[in-house]
């Protein structure tokens, strides 16, 4: 992604996070007949040097294991208006935080697909031990016939925080005030995200 850099976001530590804040990634893998898209959660494995998730058995993404891969992690967002730098000859743009992670994607086995869905189930689900009481082992057994796990091993990650970092103090006080206005939890976030990034 373009990523210039004011917008660079270094700390592994906080890519990490946001890749646990954001899970829901839309992960793209090269293929014969172009780029194969799928969009699915994705999570850091235990020793943070892989994304493992799980796909349908329908969706042949897991028969792509080898395929140069790249994950992309969404987060808040919010349009930024011309209007709101009280100054003439500005364009309008977009603030965001995004992660790309870049990798080799390989396919796991019945095992390790299981652990992923346990994972699942712990991230999301209200009371993970009730969702598997009523889930049931024959249930289970079909759900886990019907997907097949994923893991993409971690080359390279690059994050960016879209911050307007290369205005000046005053303009960026100015903007997050706006944003601060808008309806909306993104432009509420991203209002905070750069009152918290002016702080030394």
């Amino acid at each position: 992604m373009h990523n210039p850099d004011p917008f660079r976001q270094p700390d592994a530590a906080k890519l990490r996070a946001f890749i646990r804040e954001h899970p829901f990634a839309t992960l793209v893998s090269a293929a014969e007949e172009g780029p194969f898209v799928s969009h699915i959660p994705l999570y850091l494995n235990e020793r943070g040097e892989a994304l493992v998730g799980h796909v349908a058995r329908g969706n042949g993404h897991w028969r792509l294991a080898g395929a140069k891969s790249l994950a992309i992690f969404h987060g808040p967002h919010a349009y930024i208006s011309a209007s709101w730098y009280g100054m003439p000859d500005v364009v309008p743009t977009w603030n965001y935080l995004a992660v790309h992670v870049r990798g080799t994607l390989a396919a796991l086995d019945a095992e390790e697909t299981s652990r992923v869905l346990d994972r699942m189930i712990v991230e999301h689900e209200p009371d993970p031990a009730a969702f598997r009481a009523r889930l049931g082992e024959s249930i289970r057994a079909g759900l886990e016939r019907g997907i097949s796990g994923v893991k993409l091993a971690i080359e390279s990650w690059e994050g960016k925080w879209k911050l307007s970092q290369n205005k000046d103090a005053e303009t960026r006080a100015r903007l997050s005030d706006r944003l601060a206005e808008q309806a909306g939890e993104d432009a509420q976030r991203i209002a905070r995200l750069m009152r918290e990034s002016d702080r030394p």
